[in-house]
């Protein structure tokens, strides 16, 4: 993973955030070339997922966005029990939450 990344997703989430119904952890699960992945736990239903999150200017218009919306796309149509489920996708102004 780039370490400019790291370094971002990582000064940006120093404490849990919220997003939308979620609650973005500080636990790292791991990490890409394009994003970081963290726990995420959503108080309203008691879910715990992984969240992907995907700074926006990592990838402006170019190959990583289009991988991004590929992947949204190809999990949004997966359903299948040995492949992770695609809960929802927020945007802010800075990160795309997968």
């Amino acid at each position: 993973m780039d370490l400019n990344i790291a370094t971002r997703v990582r000064h940006a989430l120093k404490q849990p955030r919220k997003v939308g119904t979620w609650e973005i952890q500080t636990h790292v699960l791991g990490n890409g070339a394009w994003a970081e992945v963290r726990l995420a736990i959503n108080h309203e239903n008691q879910h715990v997922a992984a969240v992907k999150i995907v700074p926006k200017d990592t990838c402006p218009a170019s190959p990583g966005r289009q991988k991004t919306r590929g992947e949204i796309e190809v999990l949004s149509k997966l359903n299948h029990k040995n492949t992770v489920k695609l809960l929802e996708v927020i945007e802010d102004n800075d990160f795309v939450y997968i």
